[in-house]
């Protein structure tokens, strides 16, 4: 088993955890959370992901995380660079360590690794979950973690100031999104409700984490029905 780790959530919880500590307490309780991580997930390798300083959706969103005012914790530098230097962790540019993540879990086989976060987008990602501050595990299939994406994409983010579907909250996105539909069936449903492809685009690009490289966001392919078997057929090419 391997673990693909959040190292932005790792590291920003160890180094406020610490914020009245010498330093030293904050790296040691970067080590004690792998420690911790491996022993409870039977992992005997792991990769760490931490986020650079550039990201494409603040090209493409100026707005992206501008609501996040309160100051870094004192020691989050110093952790993040421990990690690096001392667990080999990997420095993402151009994207997110969320989207490594994603492209991470992709390229491994099924079963043989595990997410390791607390962070509720990382439920878009199919596979085993290890959650960094319950220390519970779970299992998303993947027809949750598509379900997990068209919900967001209605009821925005606000911890990255993500507007969401205008008048949509999280009761009306789970009233309007089917559980268990195809792509295409809640595609429908959220562009219905947004009236607005250039927003609606923008969000989902915003919102979704990668698969693989340069995996940005588009409207999905429509299905092409047969008509006298109600089967689909094929998929036409995505929409513009």
């Amino acid at each position: 088993m391997k673990s693909i780790v959040d190292g932005d959530i790792l590291t920003y919880r160890c180094a406020a955890s610490a914020e009245n500590d010498p330093v030293e307490i904050a790296l040691l309780r970067c080590e004690n959370q792998i420690n911790e991580i491996q022993n409870n997930t039977g992992s005997v390798e792991y990769d760490i992901y931490i986020s650079g300083e550039s990201n494409f959706r603040y090209e493409i969103y100026p707005e992206y995380k501008a609501n996040r005012k309160q100051p870094k914790p004192k020691w989050l530098q110093e952790c993040r660079e421990y990690l690096v230097t001392q667990h080999h962790a990997k420095i993402t540019e151009g994207y997110e360590a969320d989207d490594a993540i994603g492209i991470a879990v992709a390229l491994e086989k099924e079963g043989m690794v595990v997410v390791c976060s607390d962070d509720k987008d990382m439920l878009q990602i199919a596979g085993t979950h290890y959650n960094l501050r319950t220390q519970k595990s779970i299992y998303v299939a993947p027809e949750e973690a598509l379900y997990m994406f068209y919900f967001q994409l209605l009821v925005g983010d606000t911890a990255d100031n993500i507007k969401g579907c205008p008048g949509i909250g999280k009761v009306k996105a789970e009233r309007a999104l089917p559980y268990g539909a195809s792509e295409w069936e809640l595609f429908e449903v959220c562009r219905d409700l947004y009236k607005n492809d250039e927003a609606m685009l923008l969000n989902g690009q915003l919102l979704w984490i990668w698969k693989k490289e340069n995996d940005q966001w588009q409207f999905p392919a429509q299905p092409i029905i047969d008509l006298e078997t109600g089967t689909t057929l094929e998929s036409t090419q995505q929409m513009e």
